[in-house]
Parts: structure tokens; sequence; C-alpha cells
């Protein structure tokens, strides 16, 4: 993480064994999809089995992907399909009204990965993607990397993709019995956007019916569990490409692992109904053969991320600390004088929530923070902190520029640019830090000091002094607008 986001969407959707519902109960979920393949015929193409629609969606096997005995939960009898990516298989569903979906979709499936731990290239798990007419087109899709730690439901409506990113482990866990749904909602972003325009996006990810909360949404944010992807243009994410799964588009992305129980929706589940889906696909005991089937867990709690890396003197600070073995009665420990860590609600094994309150006397700097549970201590993950308001990074904009001094913070990603925008005055004096190798980031951070026309005037690379991350300074030549922009090195760091 630095103190100075990426976003998309996609859904999944499965089937399972013939249920019998009472007149109290709600009427199953998968009577509403407009594609449902099953992959149970003993040879061909995958039957499109929906009972809604305006077309049947078969799903085209390409490359000869094999049908073997589903491993999913309580589909005893019931058939799969896997996939190579070394043969290039995948399945390919053929452009139609059911499957261009311009304002709302959900999809979900039954999927195990079987990608390799040392494979750091990215596969494609579901996608409706291409190029066309010179353009980026994506209606909605999913690829990720397991080496690189990154799980992503996307778009594109023509410039580029706009990726909502999740931590691979929590989404995609190697190896594991998962039922997979994501949903895309069209709407009016709340809070951090502008605009009141229908055009952003929603996108919620659900892994055995529970949300999983986005690390990075660009461009757009992070609220909850949702990742809004903001001023998209919703017209142009509809095109004439087909439907893929095990593959992202013709240039590759090919997928290893078994797929069942694929179906679509024309509109975007809520989280209740992503729940009772799950159930309804893998049966109504499917937690308790969860339980049976979950690994030992590791004795000393890990800390994989803080939802903040900075604090302020002064003030209270309410970060989500994310990891594993957290629990149980777990406490967290932050050594600074007069500081208090308290835990706020429910804790669980994967989550803590904290309310940092951090004394106005504190002196600024790096400081570690722990946890404890009976079973051990973690290792220390850094904050900073200072006496600086605290601003996120996708808040400034050149029609909304931040004000100096302030903390930025945010997520720096792949070949991503984060800009800040502010007013300066002739002669005014500006130092722009990033910290992002001191809070245990794996970019390497170039600041760069433009005016508001992309002239550049400074450029820092990372000190050692500063462990490798980088400062700026600079007299501002004029009054103005101006930024300053931050990135990795070759275009390619993690945060």
């Amino acid at each position: 993480m630095s103190r100075w986001l990426a976003c998309a969407w996609l859904v999944f959707v499965a089937m399972s064994t013939t249920t019998a519902w009472s007149q109290d109960a709600p009427a199953p979920l998968r009577a509403e999809a407009t594609v449902q393949l099953t992959f149970d015929e003993e040879s061909g193409n995958a039957i499109d089995a929906a009972v809604v629609g305006t077309s049947k969606d078969d799903g085209q096997l390409v490359k000869d992907p094999v049908r073997v005995p589903s491993p999913f939960w309580n589909q005893s009898g019931k058939r799969a399909l896997q996939l190579d990516a070394g043969k290039q298989q995948f399945v390919e569903i053929a452009d139609a009204a059911d499957v261009d979906r311009p304002d709302a979709v959900t999809f979900s499936l039954l999927v195990v990965n079987l990608t390799a731990a040392d494979d750091g290239g990215y596969h494609g798990l579901v996608a409706k993607r291409g190029q066309a007419d010179g353009k980026t087109l994506t209606n909605y899709g999913i690829n990720f990397s397991r080496q690189g730690d990154n799980f992503q439901v996307y778009i594109a409506d023509g410039p580029g993709y706009k990726v909502v990113q999740y931590p691979h482990e929590p989404a995609f866990a190697a190896r594991r019995l998962l039922h997979l749904t994501a949903t895309f909602q069209v709407g009016d972003a709340p809070g951090q956007d502008a605009d009141t325009d229908a055009d952003d996006v929603r996108i919620q990810l659900f892994v055995n019916g529970a949300a999983v909360t986005p690390k990075a949404v660009a461009p757009g944010f992070v609220n909850g569990t949702e990742g809004w992807i903001t001023d998209v243009a919703p017209a142009g994410l509809v095109n004439d490409l087909p439907v893929t799964i095990g593959r992202s588009e013709a240039a590759g992305e090919y997928f290893s692992g078994v797929v069942d129980e694929f179906l679509l929706f024309p509109r975007a589940l809520s989280a209740d109904e992503a729940k009772r889906l799950f159930q309804e696909v893998a049966g109504p005991n499917v937690e308790e053969l969860i339980q049976q089937d979950k690994p030992a867990p590791p004795a000393l709690p890990q800390i994989a991320r803080l939802s903040h890396a900075g604090l302020t003197a002064g003030q209270t600070t309410q970060v989500v600390i994310a990891g594993k073995n957290l629990s149980p009665t777990p406490q967290v420990l932050f050594p600074v004088p007069g500081a208090t860590a308290t835990i706020i609600g429910e804790p669980t094994a994967d989550k803590l929530t904290v309310r940092f309150d951090v004394p106005q006397a504190a002196l600024p700097g790096f400081y570690p923070v722990w946890v404890k549970t009976p079973q051990g201590l973690s290792a220390a993950e850094p904050v900073a902190v200072d006496r600086l308001p605290h601003i996120g990074v996708q808040q400034t904009s050149a029609e909304k520029p931040g004000a100096l001094p302030a903390a930025f913070f945010g997520n720096l990603t792949g070949g991503q640019e984060q800009r800040v925008y502010f007013e300066g005055k002739k002669g005014q004096r500006i130092v722009a830090d990033v910290e992002l190798k001191r809070l245990g980031g794996k970019a390497n951070p170039i600041l760069e000091l433009k005016t508001a026309q992309g002239t550049p005037l400074s450029i820092a690379w990372g000190q050692a002094r500063l462990a490798g991350d980088a400062r700026l300074e600079q007299t501002l030549p004029a009054d103005g607008l101006y930024f300053i922009e931050l990135h990795d090195l070759v275009y390619r760091g993690g945060g």
C-alpha cells in the first residue's frame, strides 16, 4: 500500500440437484437465468437449459475439453468440464441478446482453480471481451494472476480496461471447491462521485455466498464490499463479441481448472440472493461439507494489509486489518505512548475493524502494528503517523484540487498513474514525499511535478536514504493548477 486503487465487474451462477420447494419457499433463482450450462451431456456442445431468454445460448467446446465426474458438493452422478490452458481449451457462447447486458448482469459458476503456484501470468475465467473498430471492449470479464496476488473483475467501454481488484487467495484460492457469483449494475455511485448521472458501475463478488472486499478500483473507489467504477459510457459496454469461459479473448489468457453449472442473469442479484443461489446450487448442507473439508489453520496470526496506512495525531481513525488467523480473542498492539487500538464489532479469522486513537503529542514517524492471539504474535505491519489531514488520492481532480498541506493515500498497481491536483502560487516551495517502500510496497516509485497542461517541471526517483521511496522538491514558477504524478519505474509495480 502507498500513501498517496483497480476495478471490474462480473457475475457467476450455478446449478445442482433438483430441490423440492414448498409453497412458502421462494422460487428457485435458477429459473430466472437466461443462460444455463450444466455440462451434463455425454458428449458434444454444452446445451443451454435456461427456461427463459430469447435464444438458445449453447456453449461450443473448443479444442476438446474433457467432461469429468463433477467434484463439487452434492453433484454425485453429474458431469463437469475440465479445461487445460496448455491445450488452449475453452467454451464459447455466441453473441446474442441474452448475453448483451448494457445495464445489469449476474453470472455464477462452480470452479476449481488448477493454476500452478509459481505461475505469474494472467488467466481468463469468463469474458465478453475483444477489440473492435480500434477500441478495447468488454461487457464483463474476470482474469487473475495467482503469483501476482490479483483477481480482477473488469469492463471496457472503449478507451481501456476499468478494473475492480481483489486479493487472489480470498477470491480464488487454488485447488479448492468454489462457487463464484459476480454482479454488475449501472447506476449513480454514492459519496465520492461528483455527479448525479447514472454513469457508474457497481461490482460485487461473492465466493461461496459471502461478499469479498475489493482491494482497489481504477477508476473509482471501494465502498464496503462494493467496487464502484466511475464515469463509464454504459452504451460502450455492449459488443458483438462472444462470451468465453476459460479464456479472455483471441490473444489468450487461457485457464486450467474445472468448471460446472454456469448461469447468467439479466439483472444484478442482491447479497441475500447470492447467498441463496450458492445454497440452491451446492445444497442445503454445503456449509457443513465445507467445514469438514477445511485445512487446519496456521498457528500464528498473519496481517495481509491495512485499509489505511496512515494515522493523524490528535484524531481517531478506523482501520480494517485483513489477514489470516486473526481470531480468537485478538489484541492489536500499537506501541505509541498514549495511543489506543480498540477492536470494533465481532472479529473474524480474516478481518478486524480497529479504532486507533492517537494523542496530539505523538511524534510523527513509522510505527509497527501487531495482532496477538493465543496462538502467538503476527509479523509487524508498518503505519505512518503525522499531523496532516488525510485525503483519498482520487478525491482530487483538475476541477477539485486538493488543499495543501495534506497526506494523500491510496494504492498503486501495475501501470497506474496516480495524480494529486493542487493550486500553487509563484515562488511557493513544494515538497512531495511518497511513503511506499517504507510501508511494505513493492513498486519502485517515481514522482513527477507537472503543470495542468502536462508540462513536466521536476522528477524524483527512489532514494536509498528513504528506503527506496522518492521525494520531490520544487519552487513553483507561476500561479496556477499543478499535479503530482506517481507511477512505478517500469509501470509494473504492485502497491
